[in-house]
């Protein structure tokens, strides 16, 4: 009879055993399968950090992306210069021939500040027809000023030999190396440089592109 209650004992043992392996190995498949799942949570997220930073159109780094970069340098107290850039005629491009036109302005626009910014600096579309190009230390207005030279001289070679609508860019420059809450007063500076520019050069613009879309 003790023999039968054994037999019976280690049949509940063994029943038991494998109820656990089995528990145990739906807990650990639980476990692998939400950490997969936070994983890709995480890719996913990191995706859409990225994504908010840059613009679709022209795959450069976008407005959100600058403010970023503006509160890092006030809250580091980092030292800067800034090339605030505009596109010239791109409101009578889209008026006269749509959006489409003036979305290849802007890759246009975007191939060529890329093509003269150096390694050590990004270039951000700020807004519409707006981009920044930014340094994290100062440079020489001489060399800033050679850079503005590069995106005339890289903007009239793509109007004669490429360009069926020829645009401008007009350019403002300023450093900044004070206090860091004047980050912003450096870029209206550079803003209002470049708008007095953009001001002397819109007539010559409007007239190039009215001729241009008259053809």
């Amino acid at each position: 009879m003790d023999y039968v209650w054994e037999i019976i004992l280690l049949i509940f043992m063994c029943v038991g055993v494998t109820l656990l392996i089995r528990q145990n190995n739906f807990l650990r498949k639980q476990i692998l399968e939400n950490g997969k799942k936070i994983s890709e949570d995480r890719k996913l997220i990191d995706e859409l950090c990225i994504a908010a930073e840059y613009d679709l159109l022209s795959g450069l780094k976008n407005r959100n992306a600058f403010v970023r970069f503006a509160d890092d340098v006030k809250r580091n107290n980092k030292h800067i210069s800034l090339l605030v850039c505009d596109i010239d005629g791109l409101k009578i491009i889209n008026d006269s021939l749509g959006h489409i036109a003036g979305n290849e302005i802007i890759k246009a626009a975007s191939l060529i500040l890329c093509k003269v910014t150096p390694k050590d600096a990004i270039v951000y579309r700020t807004g519409g027809d707006e981009y920044v190009i930014a340094w994290e230390t100062i440079i020489p207005s001489n060399e800033l000023e050679n850079i503005k030279g590069q995106i005339s001289e890289s903007l009239s070679q793509h109007n004669i030999n490429s360009a069926e609508i020829p645009f401008g860019i007009s350019a403002g420059y300023s450093s900044y190396s004070k206090e860091a809450d004047e980050f912003w007063k450096i870029y209206n500076r550079a803003d209002k440089i470049m708008y007095a520019e953009k001001r002397k050069n819109h007539n010559a613009i409007y007239n190039m592109i009215q001729e241009a879309i008259s053809l």
